[in-house]
């Protein structure tokens, strides 16, 4: 065989290789990961999860390569300090990943996140129901008054789940609803989670959510995702 026939011959094996794509492979499952055991399971395009890590909590959505997403861990489950975005990248022909997670949405990321496909059953199932973003059944424990996705706007939350008229907005408070005290004296600030989407369980009532607690935020690309859904653009 000449020089040239073989490497036309390689290039033609080469071209006709097929790649894996990474919508292809399913997250669910568990994984051994540097974070401890991580489990996982995927619904469509959605992916939530728990690791053990300072019970942590982990959802994303699917990309070409792998999930982006975000993480959180106990004991607020609030960025930046203990929560903040999670991007992971599947390797190994689907049974591994390469990893990295920062606090918040800005600053450093730590490169340091791996992890490899393992052995048994999962034991997180999420609970049935659910609002529009996955990981909300991760803490239903909390969301027995109400569970709203919203993003934040001139420091209120515009409410988009439920679905409700355009404009409707409610300010957050820890006090209970029959609390002999104003809803101001606790006032949740929202100025860390300007223009971010969030997810919030509380009772609302009369431009308030009582009793609120902020379980979990949306990363810059879902964010983008949940505006462009619910043409917040």
């Amino acid at each position: 065989m000449s020089f040239e026939r073989f490497e036309i011959g390689l290039i033609l094996v080469i071209i006709c290789v097929p790649t894996i794509s990474a919508q292809s492979c399913d997250w669910t499952g568990v994984w051994n990961t540097t974070y401890g055991r991580l489990e996982l399971r995927q619904s469509g395009q959605d992916v939530v999860g728990s690791y053990d890590l300072d019970q942590g909590r982990l959802i994303g959505t699917v990309t070409e390569t792998g999930l982006v997403g975000t993480w959180s861990e106990a004991p607020t489950y609030l960025p930046p300090d203990d929560g903040g975005d999670v991007e992971l990248n599947f390797t190994d022909d689907c049974n591994g990943f390469e990893g990295r997670w920062r606090y918040g949405s800005s600053g450093p990321w730590w490169t340091d996140w791996n992890g490899s496909k393992g052995p048994g059953p999962i034991s997180f199932i999420p609970a049935g129901g659910g609002s529009g973003i996955s990981g909300a059944n991760i803490v239903a424990d909390v969301c027995g008054l109400g569970q709203f996705i919203g993003v934040v706007k001139g420091g209120e939350f515009a409410i988009l789940d439920p679905p409700s008229p355009a404009g409707r907005t409610a300010r957050l408070t820890r006090i209970p609803i029959q609390a002999a005290r104003p809803p101001e004296s606790d006032e949740i600030d929202l100025v860390g989670y300007e223009g971010r989407t969030i997810m919030v369980c509380g009772r609302e009532d009369s431009g308030w959510i009582y009793s609120a607690k902020i379980v979990d935020q949306a990363g810059p690309i879902i964010t983008a995702l949940v505006r462009k859904v619910f043409d917040q653009e």
